[in-house]
């Protein structure tokens, strides 16, 4: 019994020791619209210590989950780092969550290292970001740190406040570090049919809502142009993008949209259906209510065309002509894009920041609509966490991130299309709103 005794005693001390000595994680998540930011961020700080990225190498700005081992802070603390791009509805809702511990998928160390990544590797599966379960590299974490790019006053998970999902979400601490402008976009060959490229906030609210396609007419004012459909495509309630747009659009969050998903070949549509209906962070959304869990995906649908062989299920297809209209970050309006065929629009009239300069190396014409008030469809880039939760290490990691994020020049390529908040000439307190 005594020789018993010891050995579980033995035992429990060797489990407080490693314990103790277990090094804190900060794990940060949120939008992926903010990603090339914040990666870079990262990147400046701590690219020498990298374990782990779903990216193609070791500075892809667009990976959606990287590890960063041993790295020393601010305060001298040294601290794993864990980061998941899961969305900005994601990560404001894990990050406030408080006590209702709602977690993503992040790597996990110890499962890398039993699957072989013990030195810096890439390319590696991207964490469930779609289902949020824990996978062969990756474990469910409560998000420390969010990058956001919406007020909380605009999310489904506000402080104080019960949320769809039943649970109470805490008030988080907010600091902006930069805006994001954002772009209607519409697929391959709209300037053939709409030359001017521009969107009206009403026209992009009824082909997003309309449940078999907005007809042409009411863009041009042509009757020749009844005969061309126009399809709504977007993001998932998961997304700061959609909350954003629909701020811009003077909806609610939750209102009742219609979104189709494209599957394509050799750039054309092969066929387009509703989305289905689903749950995504405990809410549930109805037929054609989801949409993409990234703006790469809907910038990509539109270097397509449809063609009289796409098949359109619970719709009619325009017999002149169709197309896919959506709503990006002006990040995801790549070159490659642009020269596939997608087209960025104006909004009401004005040009935002997408057009006319493709690497965004000098301040262009769009650049100055937005910080001047004349081109509206922008929001800011946050940092968030919960006071209460955070530890002094991840105050001191944030306070340093986001101070670092501030200082990037609105033409550095770190962080362009993004804007300097010191550029900016207006200002707004809630999303979409005045300025």
């Amino acid at each position: 019994m005594k020789h018993t005794k010891s050995i579980l005693m033995a035992a429990a001390a060797a489990l407080s020791i490693a314990s103790a000595s277990a090094q804190e994680v900060i794990y940060i998540t949120g939008a992926t619209a903010f990603r090339s930011a914040a990666n870079n961020t990262l990147y400046s700080l701590y690219s020498n210590n990298l374990l782990a990225s779903s990216g193609s190498s070791t500075s892809d700005s667009g990976a959606i989950a990287l590890y960063f081992t041993n790295c020393t802070l601010t305060n001298n603390a040294v601290v794993d780092i864990a980061v998941t791009w899961t969305g900005s509805e994601g990560g404001m809702q894990t990050v406030a969550s408080g006590t209702n511990n709602k977690r993503v998928p992040f790597y996990d160390k110890a499962k890398l290292a039993s699957n072989g990544v013990t030195s810096v590797t890439t390319g590696l599966a991207a964490p469930d970001t779609a289902l949020m379960t824990a996978g062969t590299l990756t474990s469910l974490q409560k998000g420390i740190i969010g990058c956001a790019d919406s007020f909380q006053a605009s999310s489904r998970f506000q402080g104080g406040k019960k949320a769809s999902d039943g649970a109470t979400y805490s008030s988080l601490t907010v600091a902006a570090v930069g805006v994001v402008p954002y772009s209607i976009i519409a697929s391959r060959g709209y300037t053939n049919t709409f030359p001017d490229r521009n969107m009206t906030l009403n026209n992009m609210w009824n082909i997003l809502t309309a449940s078999t396609g907005m007809t042409g007419e009411k863009i041009s004012g042509n009757t020749n142009h009844t005969s061309v459909k126009l399809f709504g495509v977007g993001r998932n309630i998961d997304s700061g993008t959609r909350v954003i747009t629909l701020a811009n659009l003077k909806a609610g969050i939750a209102d009742q949209v219609v979104q189709w998903r494209v599957s394509a070949s050799n750039g054309v549509a092969t066929n387009m259906v509703k989305h289905p209906a689903t749950t995504i962070n405990g809410i549930a959304t109805a037929l054609g209510e989801g949409g993409e869990t990234s703006g790469g995906t809907v910038a990509g649908y539109m270097t397509n065309v449809i063609t009289g062989s796409t098949v359109i299920s619970g719709a009619s297809r325009g017999s002149q002509t169709n197309y896919l209209v959506g709503y990006v970050s002006v990040a995801d309006i790549t070159s490659a894009r642009r020269t596939a065929g997608l087209v960025p629009l104006k909004f009401n009239g004005v040009e935002g920041r997408c057009y006319d300069n493709a690497t965004f190396t000098t301040l262009d014409a769009g650049y100055t609509n937005i910080t001047t008030g004349a081109y509206p469809f922008w929001g800011y880039e946050f940092v968030t966490y919960d006071n209460a939760v955070a530890s002094v290490n991840a105050k001191a990691f944030a306070n340093n991130f986001i101070n670092l994020i501030k200082t990037f020049d609105s033409t550095n390529s770190i962080i362009a299309p993004n804007i300097k908040l010191t550029d900016m000439k207006v200002t707004r307190t809630v999303d979409g709103g005045n300025q």
